[in-house]
């Protein structure tokens, strides 16, 4: 059985890096469905599920898991992207490697931040670098939200007045965070623009309290991060893109 989560005490266990997407889809719940959720069989959790959107972020409690159920839940509910550290039927699934690094405070990088004090403008200059990624309208509710609630963080750099490059940690509970929307724009790759902004966030992070931070990423991308100071600690499964 699947039950919604309605106390924040009911979350618990997990890999690290999808606790702090559960736990803050959990708390900026915009809708009736978004939320946690979890699986039940025999008085056993054996699924962390987490709802934003038409997105699902799936983390597994027991090898004791109703697949069937599963997959019937989030196609009824017409979930379109899902994130998981197991592979489930129904859907055609890749796999990304899982990273984690230690955050740092030595960074002096001057970067343009996305916190509590930001303007619209800097919402709009990260968006127009990740705008393959929805709509305005509905990431900046979201995503200035979370900053105003020190639960996300973000950093973009430019030349010239230009944004060229940007990290966010959209994702982040006690002493651990998640790194993602490492974009840099295509002209001005191979210059060390995302190595300056994953080291500016990490740097960010830290000042929170941050201990810990996680990404992933496809096989390709593992020697950026590893130079940064990542290390492989497991792996994960996305919806592949039709």
């Amino acid at each position: 059985m699947i039950k919604k989560i309605t106390e924040f005490t009911d979350i618990n266990g997990g890999f690290p890096p999808f606790m702090s997407v559960i736990q803050t889809d959990f708390k900026f719940a915009s809708n009736n469905f978004d939320g946690a959720y979890y699986q039940e069989i025999e008085s056993e959790k054996t699924l962390l599920i987490s709802i934003r959107g038409v997105t699902a972020t799936i983390c597994r409690l027991s090898e004791n898991v109703e697949v069937e159920e599963l997959s019937l839940f989030l196609g009824f509910n017409g979930i379109q992207n899902v994130l998981s550290d197991f592979f489930f039927e129904g859907f055609s699934l890749e796999k990304r490697v899982v990273l984690k690094v230690n955050t740092y405070t030595e960074v002096t990088i001057k970067a343009n931040l996305l916190n509590s004090a930001s303007r619209l403008a800097d919402y709009e200059n990260v968006f127009k670098l990740l705008s393959k990624n929805g709509s305005f309208d509905v990431w900046y509710p979201v995503i200035s939200r979370k900053i105003n609630n020190s639960c996300a963080f973000g950093v973009y750099l430019e030349e010239k007045s230009i944004p060229v490059s940007c990290a966010i940690a959209p994702f982040m509970y006690g002493k651990t965070g998640v790194v993602a929307g490492v974009f840099t724009v295509e002209n001005y790759r191979n210059k060390g623009y995302a190595t300056k902004c994953v080291k500016a966030l990490l740097s960010e992070l830290k000042k929170e309290n941050v201990n810990i931070a996680y990404l992933w990423c496809e096989d390709k991308n593992i020697k950026l991060y590893e130079n940064i100071g990542f290390s492989v600690c497991g792996e994960i499964y996305v919806k592949r893109e039709e």
